[in-house]
């Protein structure tokens, strides 16, 4: 009896430090997971922080661009317009 009351007791001993090995891997296992995942989130913050920022800047630049365009454009539309009045003033002056 005393020999199986042994075994048990060693058997017993044996899945406790098993269940103990198993729960430290489970730990491991999520304390890892977790590093990722926080890993993950900041790169993605980091990701999302740039495409704001270029995106700002190419709005900046554009809109930049833009008024550019259009001050380029009524300068050519004056330009024109005296263009047209010298060559009537010109003309007149030309035709008497």
């Amino acid at each position: 009896m005393r020999r199986y009351e042994k075994k048990i007791a060693l058997l017993r001993q044996q899945e406790q430090e098993e269940k103990r090995e198993k729960d430290s891997f489970q730990q491991h296992k999520r304390q890892i997971e977790q590093r990722w995942q926080r890993e993950i989130e900041e790169r993605t913050r980091q990701y999302k922080r740039k495409a704001e920022e270029i995106s700002a800047r190419y709005k900046r630049e554009t809109d930049s661009l833009s008024r550019a365009d259009q001050y380029t454009e009524e300068r050519l539309k004056n330009q024109i317009k005296e263009c047209q009045q010298e060559i009537q003033e010109w003309q007149r002056n030309n035709n008497k």
